[in-house]
């Protein structure tokens, strides 16, 4: 029986030994973590700002002195194309932005916007009367001249979107109702 105590005894102080030991090999050493403090800075004075807005009188004046100009060319045509988009824009209100039936816009201004192209022609007459059909169905359209191989062309053109998924949906709106298979490209291309 002797042996068997011994057994025991020493079993016991295998058993106290590994737990005590145990647990120090798999206890991650303690040590304190340093805290960093963040240090906000106070919000900045920012002095009020007034904006003034413009004064109407300006713009009547600019819109008014740019549509007499196309019935002063003396061509009949061009009074008719001026005449009929005011006449059906007017109810709207937001035709003041719109340019002449002739004037090009400022194609710096395009730049980044998704414009669509309706078509380029030979005949200047028939690209007005796609800018026209295009406009009568609630368009924004204009034309662009440009010279290739010196024939002078004539672009239509509708819009310009901000964003291309706008173009897309007036491309497909103006393929279905006019037959064509019109281009969606970035202004100031």
């Amino acid at each position: 029986m002797d042996g068997f105590k011994q057994r025991i005894v020493g079993a016991l102080i295998i058993v106290s030994l590994a737990v005590i030991f145990v647990p120090m090999l798999f206890d991650e050493p303690h040590q304190e973590r340093e805290r960093q403090t963040l240090e906000i800075p106070p919000e900045p004075d920012v002095p009020d700002v007034t904006v003034e807005e413009p004064t109407e009188p300006e713009v009547t004046e600019t819109v008014q002195g740019s549509v007499p100009a196309p019935n002063q060319t003396g061509d009949g045509d061009d009074s008719e194309d001026a005449d009929l988009p005011m006449a059906d824009d007017g109810s709207t209100g937001g035709n003041e932005s719109e340019p002449s039936p002739d004037e090009q816009p400022d194609t710096s201004v395009l730049e980044g916007a998704y414009l669509v192209q309706l078509g380029s022609f030979g005949s200047a007459d028939n690209a007005k009367q796609l800018r026209d059909r295009a406009r009568e169905a609630g368009m924004d359209a204009y034309i662009e001249s440009f010279e290739r191989d010196g024939e002078t062309l004539t672009r239509v053109f509708a819009g310009p979107f901000i964003e291309r998924s706008a173009a897309e949906d007036a491309k497909a709106e103006l393929d279905q109702s006019f037959g064509l298979d019109t281009l969606v490209i970035t202004g100031g291309e």
